[in-house]
């Protein structure tokens, strides 16, 4: 689940009831931009992420979950190459346009 994310001048807790989520799939990276869903082929390496063009739902975002969309979509971009790292249950994501931490979700009760 994504924790935080930047903005251009600061770096932003995620709202309550706002989700957004990415997971590794087989075939690339499926994720929830805090309001639409998408999935992209991605290439990792031991540092890097390489995304592949982003196919995405099209509902209209207002308010914060426009704002996580939007941070979320300047890093998790077609055609485009990102750092990351993973510590404990952190994964950092560094792209130009900013940053994206995801803590991993705890497991639901059975």
């Amino acid at each position: 689940m994504l924790s935080t994310y930047d903005t251009p001048s600061a770096t932003m807790a995620v709202p309550p009831r706002v989700v957004a989520d990415l997971q590794f799939t087989g075939d690339g990276v499926a994720f929830g931009s805090g309001c639409n869903r998408g999935h992209c082929a991605a290439e990792l390496t031991a540092t890097e992420i390489t995304f592949g063009p982003v196919g995405l739902t099209r509902m209209l975002c207002i308010g914060p979950t426009a704002d996580v969309e939007t941070a979320v979509l300047r890093v998790i971009r077609g055609n485009q190459t990102v750092r990351y790292h993973v510590v404990g249950d952190l994964l950092r994501i560094h792209g130009p346009a900013g940053t994206l931490e995801y803590r991993k979700a705890p497991h639901p009760e059975v």
